[in-house]
């Protein structure tokens, strides 16, 4: 029973990354794009090769292609961060373009997901990557380039490489894999994730295909068969459909068990409840789908069948759609046979297809679909097809239950008490006749406890960020600015929340810190423009350094009427702490510290106390390793050298505050107060301005409290 549990369990999605045409830099702005209904399809940049030299409207010209439009990414392909990832500039320059951009999207996905690269090296995480093309070993070992080859060119020719280089990096332990199916390589790879995690191999796992096209001969070989489009735009559906428009990006998902996304409180895009893959066979050639789609067919079934659920609950289906005048109404004949019988025409399915708005991505157009599809089922709307101007005329669309978006759709309802959440299904066929498909499922999550919730904040916002160098530091500042201007419905306390717990935490560090969301973009916008080096940063120290915090303090500090209020207000840590240190000042002094810090402005004498205020977060956070101070008695108390009655008896004694005695005479409540008597040496050292005995604290004296015979030597950064 355990084992068939284990073999339907759905895999939920916890994170995903992307790099599509069109700017859609990441899952945000990929959905931005699909409800737009816009398409990335461009001209081929200049960076990838000169379109003039190889195009000819004749597709018979010999070494000429005749498509000069494609869906391109504006990034630099030539250019990545490889010190971040461990890797050096002369390796860096040998990689695949495809390394590069898979190892980005594939750390994107894991931030995405809230989990931090460190905790994961050593872990049971499979790595299942789709490749296909290999334009960088026909650049690489072209005439032209031969003798640029060294040391690294053998591991940036193959595939496999591309899945290695995450485990590598990441040092992950789990099953790893680069799957070569052609157009279905990545929703294959997600077969075999999901195979793997329900088999015990893999706890997690990430997932993704990447496809970069800089070499123009293989364009060139593709006219040759006419596979392109003449326009670059796969017309997804359309009556003009002539072909399929190339595109090129990277997608990665982060799969976990859904028990055990629910256990640890991940964020869920959608679930998978079922995959599979299968063959053609013999057919009329080699890259011909087979006549009536049989394969096709036969693969949506069983994959509902094993999944145990009704083919009519699928809402809707993001299809292999290249726009072919041929290939489309074949894959939707068998969709209808399947999906789409016997359905009321107000329970059609909708079906859909991302080719027409980032082109046919080849070996990652698998993952664009499911990312797609699961943007689909969190958002809970559907976006038209790009560019879709008249249905294809061989698709019967009412007959086989089917119709496609021509704008933003709700989607159908299927969330009343009782029933479950609509289905969606992927398709993606490969050329050489490996076909895959998945089914997906929306998921309600519980909705927060708006009781637990900080509606009322009172306090500053913590934002910390971190990079691995300057220039990427001020970078992230401006992404974070640009994140917030975007997203005004998003709670500032899980932005803050997620920055602070779930990502990792760089050399290069700043804080950004604010009471709402405009005093955190102020900042965040200054510190991007090069003009915030007033805000705290810095970098971390280099070597093996204590993970504890340095306090420093400062002692003689000023006071004013009402300090302290919003504090005790709002922090109920600091609150109790000062209540129970009033208590005993009480006992001693026979006035009340909290009642002179209520006192209306012209009675108070808020100046003659100075105390307090540092145990505000003592013991909820921070617990320090080192000191550096003036103000004795607060150290003193911290590192229990002393009892909290004992230095609050110290100033009550003297009976005013710093400052306040006669002219000349020496601070000396605190020194006769009972001297603390260390045990062991290497727990508490004390050193002055004075040359003065090892216990005794004068009056421009500094002391040190802590575990100080390695503390002195590992810290180099201080908290001020």
């Amino acid at each position: 029973m355990s084992e068939t549990r284990a073999n339907l369990e759905p895999i939920a999605i916890i994170g995903m990354g992307c790099r599509f045409p069109g700017d859609a830099e990441n899952p945000r702005a990929f959905w931005k794009m699909l409800c737009e209904g816009r398409d990335g399809i461009v001209e081929i940049p200049p960076s990838r090769w000169d379109a003039r030299r190889f195009y000819d409207p004749d597709p018979n010209k010999p070494g000429k292609t005749y498509v000069k439009h494609g869906g391109y990414l504006r990034q630099p392909i030539d250019q990545m961060d490889a010190l971040f990832f461990g890797i050096s500039p002369r390796e860096a320059e040998s990689l695949d373009p495809q390394q590069r951009l898979i190892l980005e999207v594939a750390w994107e996905a894991l931030e995405d997901a809230g989990l931090l690269a460190e905790q994961l090296a050593g872990s049971a995480t499979g790595v299942f990557m789709g490749g296909f093309i290999v334009d960088h070993m026909g650049q690489a070992t072209s005439i032209l380039n031969r003798h640029l080859l060294n040391t690294h060119s053998a591991v940036s020719f193959t595939h496999t490489i591309l899945s290695a280089r995450i485990a590598y990096v990441l040092d992950l332990h789990g099953p790893c894999m680069t799957l070569d199916t052609a157009c279905s390589s990545s929703l294959v790879a997600l077969h075999q994730a999901c195979q793997s995690i329900r088999a015990g191999e893999s706890e997690l796992a990430l997932v993704g295909g990447v496809n970069v096209m800089y070499h123009a001969e293989t364009p060139v070989a593709m006219c040759k068969s006419q596979f392109l489009a003449r326009d670059g735009r796969s017309k997804s559906f359309d009556a003009r459909g002539d072909g399929y428009g190339r595109g090129e990006g990277a997608g990665v998902v982060v799969l976990k068990p859904l028990s055990a996304a629910r256990r640890d409180g991940d964020g869920i895009y959608a679930v998978i409840r079922g995959t599979g893959v299968n063959q053609d066979g013999r057919t009329d050639g080699i890259t011909v789908p087979n006549e009536k789609a049989q394969a096709a067919l036969i693969l949506i079934r069983q994959v509902c069948e094993r999944a145990d659920v009704s083919p009519r609950g699928i809402a809707y289906f993001e299809a292999h759609g290249t726009g072919t005048l041929v290939g489309d109404p074949k894959e939707c004949e068998a969709l209808g046979s399947v999906i789409g019988k016997d359905r009321s025409p107000e329970d059609t399915c909708w079906i859909g297809g991302v080719k027409a708005n980032v082109g046919h991505l080849e070996a990652a157009a698998g993952v664009a679909g499911v990312i797609k599809t699961a943007l689909y089922l969190h958002h809970r709307q559907i976006p038209p097809v790009a560019n879709l101007q008249i249905p294809n005329p061989r698709i019967d669309f009412d007959k086989l239950g089917l119709r496609l978006p021509c704008k933003l759709e709700s989607m159908p309802q299927g969330n009343e008490p009782g029933k479950e959440l609509p289905l969606a299904g992927v398709n993606s066929f490969g050329y050489g006749g490996t076909n895959a498909h998945a089914i997906l499922q929306g998921i309600d999550l519980p909705t927060p406890d708006q009781d637990s919730a900080l509606t009322d904040h009172q306090g500053h916002w913590f934002l910390p960020l971190s990079a691995r160098s300057d220039q990427a530091l001020r970078a992230l500042a401006g992404r974070y600015h640009d994140f917030l201007t975007e997203t005004p419905e998003l709670d500032l306390q899980d932005i803050c929340w997620s920055a602070a717990t779930r990502r990792s935490h760089h050399h290069f560090r700043l804080a950004v810190l604010g009471k709402n969301r405009d005093a955190l973009l102020e900042q965040l916008a200054l510190f991007a423009d090069g003009k915030g080096t007033h805000l705290p940063n810095g970098r971390l120290a280099l070597g093996q350094v204590s993970e504890k915090p340095v306090f420093v303090f400062t002692g003689m500090g000023p006071q004013w009427w009402a300090m302290g209020r919003e504090l005790l207000a709002t922090e109920p840590v600091f609150r109790e702490m000062a209540e129970r240190c009033d208590a005993i000042f009480q006992k001693i002094a026979g006035w009340s510290i909290l009642e002179e810090m209520g006192r209306d402005e012209q009675d108070s004498r808020i100046t003659e106390t100075h105390r307090p205020s540092k145990r505000r977060n003592h013991r909820k956070s921070a617990r320090p390793d080192l000191f550096r101070v003036v103000d004795e008695q607060r150290i003193s108390c911290l590192s229990k050298i002393y009892q909290s009655a004992t230095l609050l008896g110290a100033p009550a004694a003297k009976g005013q505050r710093p400052g306040g005695g006669q002219p000349g005479q020496k601070r000396t409540a605190f020194r006769k107060a009972r001297t603390g008597n260390t045990q062991n040496p290497d727990e508490c050292g004390i050193s002055g301005k004075r040359r003065t005995r090892a216990r005794r604290f004068e009056a421009n004296s500094c002391a040190i409290a802590g575990r100080t015979s390695r503390s002195l030597r590992n810290h180099e950064n201080v908290i001020a």
